[in-house]
């Protein structure tokens, strides 16, 4: 119920049934938190999707990656990079680890990454490069994606070969990993040098 309220916009509703819930003795789910949380983030309605969180934490529950993206992604959807920036350090606060997922959301809201990747003939080639490029909040917001672990992750390295997998990753995701994996392998090459 809490759910189908909250896809149809009716999220004051839906939070009415979380906390009538709670009064009934019932102990509600992340999964409630975050549609309602996704609900309010979705309307634009920030101040009530944040308190919702603060609420969240009171019924120690904790904020997941999936409820972290959420958030990222609702910030995104109406071009709020600066609450972006202050949400992923949140999430460096909290120690929740970056996904897949998280690259997406992020990457997606950069109107500049977005449409570089959609002209290939000048994309920058180097990590430097496309900082230069980027205005302040995504030059911030792509370096702390650059030094999260998502990289280490996806790459597979022999001595013979290396292997990047990008399954899962869009575009703008795609070309930040593999920026990141062209300085990865300079560095070996001169490493083994």
């Amino acid at each position: 119920m809490v759910r189908g309220l909250s896809l149809v916009g009716m999220v004051e509703d839906a939070q009415k049934v979380l906390d009538e819930m709670g009064h009934l003795g019932f102990k509600s789910s992340g999964f409630e938190y975050r549609v309602v949380i996704q609900g309010y983030g979705c309307l634009g309605l920030f101040e009530e999707m944040r308190r919702v969180i603060g609420r969240m934490e009171d019924a120690k529950i904790g904020i997941d990656t999936v409820c972290a993206n959420l958030v990222l992604s609702c910030y995104g959807d109406y071009g709020n990079l600066a609450k972006m920036v202050t949400w992923i350090r949140n999430m460096r606060v909290l120690g929740i680890g970056y996904s897949i997922r998280t690259c997406n959301s992020m990457l997606n809201s950069y109107p500049s990454v977005v449409s570089m990747v959609k002209d290939l003939r000048n994309l920058p080639l180097s990590m430097d490069d496309l900082l230069e490029m980027l205005n302040d909040e995504e030059a911030l917001l792509v370096k702390d994606l650059a030094g999260a672990s998502i990289l280490l992750e996806k790459l597979t390295w022999f001595d013979s070969e290396g292997k990047l997998d990008l399954h899962g990753f869009h575009l703008a995701s795609a070309y930040i990993i593999l920026l990141q994996w062209m300085e990865e392998f300079r560095r070996r090459l001169r490493v083994k040098e």
